[in-house]
């Protein structure tokens, strides 16, 4: 029976459901529930109205921002090959009108970009089908800013889910529709627990709670360990991860993981992984059975269950070689239906697992560039974030959400304006009058930021080379100082200021002396960033505040780390194709254009405290290419290296950026870096860099 009648007004009355409206749907699907289940039982022959039953989605709801796909229609076209005939109950025939939705053309027909799923033929029964009540999951769903729409004169509430994900898995643009019924008296023992959960905040109340509970279902079991890695925090983790009762619920979540469905695998998974750091045995042992149920389930994954189940493992630092291809194939099976977020997800779990599958990033970053205008402010924050983790210099991306996020300003919290000032910044691509503008827009909320956040602000400033107004990276360093004073500040966020203040030569020599005081107190860190910042921090000390040297002396653990490291990372520009790609350059620069002396390039030489990229005895000239996959700039490194005394080194730093906007032909890079390195060894008399 064909039901496209009407649907297009019918839709222009729908609209997002809110937690005030709950109330109203609920007492609607209450009334509907009888009606609903004879329309079903009838196929569609008791239902008196084709808006009363059905809602078929078209552009009008999809302008909502209301994902919802359910085609119920006889195909009587020419168009309909292969669909045959019979009613459209029948599973045979469901089958056929499946395949045939999902041909290309006629989704692109029906403006629809999300592949079509099988639907149930029955409508769910709470009382019957031992469903939990859906409206318990309804605020859970709203709060995450997850879209819920439905029509007012519907008997249905109509959510964009897959059948094998069960009930509550809604996820914009998942294919396929879910039919729900509500009765008034089904507030069943596993309602009330999961009202329980919601409220308790307290760690130790959720697991005392646990502890009484101790029969829970796997549902209940997600939601209590997604609640205590939502409230434990970093000073909590280590006497919760200890706590008997807490080894108790993941051994019962262990033995439960084989008859869970792909959504309820994946949902403990980016439970797992909502914790702080610390990883305990009991935790990976639970972490290592869900990857190895996971990765026997080909073609179980929604896009978003795919993402969770990625980054939850990732975090909890389970890596097999199984996992990471079934990942990567799973991903690039079903690319197009990911959104952004999703993406940037995928591309976080890869990084942390130390992976980079060039077919899969480039496919990634080619789909992100497709769908920019469709990123929300958030996917825009979230996609900066992992570019810059991941050192992804790709430069029509980047300018497109550059463009996106500075044209919308004001749509951003402090907090993501930080991230976005951060990421630019570690990517170099963020100016001065960049800077500026998000400084102004933070000025506002800039008292409530964190620690942490501060000190983010002052790092991208340093990192930028900020050159506006002396007093907007001091004010930040005061607010930092003082915020200090009797609260817990991270390492990485001592590290971050101390690096910050050695580059901009400071005059307030307390907060250095402070901030450095606390960071020897710790002990030294394994992160390769921390100690390369900290070597410069260090050479700084000796060379340019030798008060706050002798008052700090540096530990041995700490020196020796910072030394090694150094010539370990050096070591990695072995393979750089950038650097190969220079070097081959530089032994070109023969005299011509100005530059005097022949070039004998050498690789990874150590000059004074540092390594360096490449070196020319002869001239004494020091060269370094600033790539975004370093955590610092060279300017502190050479200026360390030109106070080197004895010495007449000559320093040139080579900008990624401006490399590649020479690279379109190799007559432009040589005549860009000739005129640099001469500008390095005669000092700028004249503007042929400029030109250039």
């Amino acid at each position: 029976k064909s039901h496209q009648s009407g649907a297009h007004e019918h839709l222009t009355q729908s609209f997002a459901l809110s937690r005030d409206g709950i109330p109203e749907w609920h007492s609607s699907a209450c009334d509907y529930t009888q009606r609903d289940a004879k329309s079903f039982s009838s196929k569609g022959a008791k239902c008196p109205e084709a808006e009363g039953c059905w809602v078929q989605s078209f552009p009008p709801l999809r302008m909502r921002g209301i994902d919802v796909y359910d085609m119920r229609i006889t195909c009587r076209s020419d168009d309909c090959s292969g669909l045959g005939e019979g009613n459209l109950m029948d599973l045979d025939v469901v089958s056929q009108l499946q395949t045939y939705l999902n041909k290309k053309s006629v989704r692109r027909k029906l403006g629809v970009r999300k592949r079509f799923v099988k639907c149930s033929e029955e409508v769910g029964d709470f009382s019957r089908d031992n469903i939990t009540a859906f409206d318990v999951l309804l605020p859970d769903l709203i709060d995450a800013e997850i879209k819920v729409g439905y029509a007012k004169q519907c008997l249905t509430l109509q959510l964009c889910m897959s059948p094998r994900e069960g009930i509550g898995a809604l996820s914009r643009g998942l294919p396929s529709v879910a039919r729900l019924s509500a009765t008034r008296t089904l507030v069943t023992d596993a309602t009330e627990r999961m009202n329980a959960i919601q409220n308790i905040k307290d760690p130790g109340e959720l697991l005392a709670y646990y502890a009484s509970h101790a029969d829970m279902d796997a549902r209940s079991l997600e939601s209590t360990l997604r609640a205590l890695g939502r409230s434990t925090n970093q000073s909590l983790v280590q006497s919760v991860i200890n706590d008997e009762r807490f080894h108790r619920m993941l051994t019962s979540i262990t033995t439960k993981l084989e008859s869970l469905d792909a959504r309820s695998i994946a949902r403990m998974a980016n439970a797992l992984g909502l914790f702080p750091s610390r990883t305990s045995p009991e935790m990976l042992e639970c972490a290592q059975t869900i990857c190895e149920v996971a990765v026997k389930r080909a073609n179980a994954f929604s896009p978003s269950s795919l993402a969770s189940l990625a980054l939850g493992l990732a975090v909890r630092g389970v890596q097999t070689p199984k996992l990471v291809e079934f990942v990567r194939m799973e991903t690039m099976k079903s690319l197009q239906d990911f959104d952004p977020g999703q993406m940037c997800n995928i591309l976080e779990a890869y990084r942390r697992w130390n992976v980079f599958n060039r077919e899969l990033v480039d496919n990634v970053v080619e789909r992100m560039t497709d769908e920019v205008d469709r990123f929300t402010g958030r996917d825009v924050i979230l996609a900066l974030n992992v570019m810059s983790k991941l050192s992804l210099a790709r430069g029509f991306l980047l300018r497109r959400l550059t463009g996106l996020a500075f044209d919308n300003l004001p749509q951003f919290t402090a907090s993501q304006l930080v991230q976005l000032m951060s990421s630019l910044a570690k990517l170099r691509f963020l100016t001065t009058a960049a800077a500026d503008d998000i400084v102004d827009a933070i000025s506002k909320s800039k008292h409530s930021l964190p620690t942490t956040q501060i000190s983010e602000i002052i790092f991208a400033l340093a990192l930028s080379d900020y050159s506006g107004s002396d007093t907007t990276m001091q004010k930040f360093v005061t607010q930092y100082v003082k915020a200090l004073e009797g609260s817990y500040v991270t390492l990485s966020s001592l590290v971050d200021v101390a690096w910050s203040l050695c580059f901009s030569l400071t005059d307030d020599t307390s907060a250095l002396g402070e901030v450095v005081k606390r960071i020897y107190e710790m002990p030294a860190p394994k992160s390769r960033a921390l100690l390369l910042k900290m070597h410069e921090v260090q050479n700084s000390l000796t060379s340019e505040y030798p008060g706050i040297a002798k008052k700090n002396p540096v530990p041995t653990a700490w020196l020796t780390s910072m030394e090694e490291n150094d010539k370990m990372d050096q070591d990695k520009t072995d393979s750089s194709r950038l650097h190969t790609e220079v070097l081959t350059l530089l032994d070109n620069v023969k005299g011509t254009h100005g530059v005097r002396s022949r070039l004998s390039v050498e690789r990874n030489v150590p000059i004074g405290p540092y390594h360096v990229d490449f070196f020319d005895a002869a001239t004494g000239l020091v060269i370094d290419i600033d790539t975004p996959n370093r955590p610092t700039s060279r300017k502190m490194r050479h200026r360390h290296i030109e106070q080197l005394t004895n010495t007449n080194y000559k320093t040139l730093t080579i900008n990624y950026w401006d490399w590649r906007r020479h690279s379109r032909k190799e007559e432009e890079q040589m005549g860009y870096l000739k005129a640099m390195v001469k500008q390095a060894l005669e000092g700028p008399k004249d503007d042929a860099a400029d030109e250039h």
